[in-house]
C-alpha cells in the first residue's frame, strides 16, 4: 500500500520533469520512508492521545527514532510490516514499568549489543561515511549511559528493543 503510493507519487514527479529528477526507484524509497514515517508517528500519536499516554508514548517513539538512527538495524521486507511492529511497539512502552536493577540490566544489555552489533545495515540507507561509523557507535554508547542515567522507562525500553534489532541477518 505505502509502496504502491510512493511508486505512483514519483512517476508523477519523474512525468512532470523527466531530466531534472532522480529515478523514481531512488525518489520511490525516500518517498517510503517519509510516508512511512508519518504513518508510524500519527497513528501513535493518536493512539497515545485516546489511552491518555501521549507524551510517554512519543518519547518512546523519539528515543527508539534518534538511536535507530545512529544505529541501523533490522529491516523488514514490506514497509507496512515496519509500520505495524513499530506502531505497536511505540504504543506498548508506556504501559511497562521497569525496576531499579532492570535498568542496569536493561542499559547493560542495550550498550553490549551495540558495541557486538552497531552500527547495522546502515550502508545504502544512509549519506553517514564508514570513517563516522566508530563515532557513531560512541554516540549510541553515551546515549544508552545517559538514559541509564536519568532512568526513563519508555528511553531505556525504547533503546533496548533499538539496540534487539542489531542483532539477526544483515539486509
Amino acid at each position: 500500500m505505502v509502496e504502491a503510493l510512493a511508486f505512483r507519487i514519483a512517476k508523477s514527479i519523474k512525468d512532470v520533469d523527466p531530466k531534472n529528477t532522480a529515478s523514481i526507484e531512488v525518489m520511490k524509497f525516500a518517498l517510503v520512508v517519509l510516508i512511512d514515517g508519518f504513518l508510524v508517528f500519527s497513528i501513535s500519536l493518536i493512539i497515545s492521545i485516546i489511552l491518555n499516554q501521549t507524551v510517554l508514548t512519543m518519547l518512546g517513539l523519539f528515543s527508539f527514532v534518534i538511536l535507530r538512527y545512529i544505529t541501523g538495524g533490522y529491516h523488514f521486507k514490506s514497509a507496512l510490516a515496519c509500520s505495524i511492529t513499530s506502531i505497536i511497539m511505540v504504543v506498548l512502552i508506556p504501559f511497562i514499568s521497569i525496576t531499579g536493577w532492570m535498568y542496569e540490566l536493561f542499559a547493560g544489555l542495550s550498550i553490549l549489543l551495540i558495541l557486538i552489533f552497531a552500527p547495522a545495515n546502515l550502508e545504502g540507507r544512509t549519506r553517514i561515511p564508514k570513517k563516522f561509523y566508530p563515532y557513531l557507535k560512541l554516540t549510541a554508547i553515551v546515549l544508552v549511559v545517559s538514559s541509564y542515567i536519568i532512568k526513563s522507562d519508555p528511553i531505556t525500553l525504547a533503546f533496548l528493543i533499538q539496540s534487539i534489532t542489531l542483532i539477526g541477518r544483515r539486509v
